[in-house]
């Protein structure tokens, strides 16, 4: 299963085991997305060890507020 979720960059950070682009910057908050624990989960708990079994990411993706699409035919 995979989770998404925002969290604030500095709480992100202390995830053990977070993998992250090295020289990317990324938003606050930013987009974590983990494959078998929920990040609500890791949030309330972030220094846990437990977190490098799995991986757990900073989504690099879009970030769109609004997206407004013409199609002509």
């Amino acid at each position: 299963m995979v989770f998404s979720k925002e969290l604030d960059v500095s709480t992100a950070r202390k995830i053990p085991g977070l993998r992250a682009v090295f020289g990317e910057t990324y938003p606050d908050p930013v987009r974590v997305v983990s494959l078998e624990f929920d990040v609500e989960d890791i949030a309330k708990d972030a220094e846990n060890h437990q977190w490098r079994q799995t991986s757990i990411e900073f989504c690099g993706g879009t970030y769109v507020n609004k997206v407004s699409v013409t199609v002509s035919i």
